[in-house]
């Protein structure tokens, strides 16, 4: 009975094991997470142009 329990766990490790393989690669993840990155930091930089150099803002004195 102890030995189909193992090995009832071992196959469901098995098989759990394969799923990223089967639905989603590991590097579709990170290329996903490198894009979100690059957008979001590029969306940063653009706001802080925007607000330095456009004065969107102007009661913040910023120093150059």
């Amino acid at each position: 009975m102890l030995r189909q329990f193992v090995e009832s766990v071992v196959t469901a490790a098995e098989r759990y094991r394969e799923l990223p393989d089967k639905f989603i690669d590991t590097n579709m993840v990170l290329l996903g997470q490198i894009i979100v990155c690059l957008t979001i930091g590029v969306a940063v930089l653009y706001a802080q142009n925007l607000i330095v150099n456009s004065c969107v803002i102007p009661i913040i004195e910023i120093k150059k």
